[in-house]
C-alpha cells in the first residue's frame, strides 16, 4: 500500500499489510467503520477473517436489543417512583416499623433498612423485564 504524505505530496511511503491494518483498522476512532476483511484475510488468514466477519455481523445484530434493553431499564427506573411497595417500605413513617427477625438469636431490624434492596428488586423484577427476556 502506498500512502502519500500531506506535507510535500510527492513523497511516498510504502506500508506493509500490518501497518495498513494498524493505521486504517486497528484504531479506536474507526470502531464503526467498515472492516477491511480482505486485508485481514491476507494478513491473518481465512479463519481469523471469518471470525472478524462474524463478530462484526453479530455486533450489528445486537444494536436493536441493546436499545430495547436500555429503554426497558429506563422504564424500570421510572416505575419505581410510583410503586406502592417501595412507597410502603421507604416512606418516613416506616422508620418506626420493626421487622421481626427470622432467627431466634438475631436482632429485629427496622423496615427502612430494606429500602435499597426493595428499590433493586422492583427495578429488575417487573413486567418490562419479563417482556425483554
Amino acid at each position: 500500500a502506498v500512502v502519500s504524505t500531506q506535507s510535500t505530496g510527492e513523497e511516498k511511503v510504502f506500508l506493509n499489510d500490518r501497518q495498513v491494518l494498524g493505521l486504517f483498522w486497528a484504531n479506536w476512532g474507526r470502531w464503526a467503520k467498515y472492516q477491511p476483511l480482505n486485508r485481514i484475510r491476507i494478513y491473518f488468514g481465512d479463519t481469523i477473517a471469518m471470525y472478524f466477519a462474524w463478530l462484526g455481523f453479530y455486533t450489528k445484530l445486537l444494536i436493536v436489543p441493546a436499545i430495547v434493553g436500555t429503554l426497558v431499564f429506563i422504564i424500570d427506573i421510572w416505575s419505581i417512583i410510583n410503586n406502592e411497595v417501595v412507597g410502603g417500605v421507604c416512606k418516613e413513617k416506616t422508620r418506626e416499623v420493626v421487622m421481626c427477625s427470622a432467627c431466634d438469636g438475631c436482632e429485629d431490624d427496622p423496615l427502612w433498612v430494606y429500602c435499597f434492596s426493595t428499590y433493586i428488586s422492583i427495578a429488575f423484577n417487573n413486567g418490562a423485564s419479563v417482556f425483554f427476556a
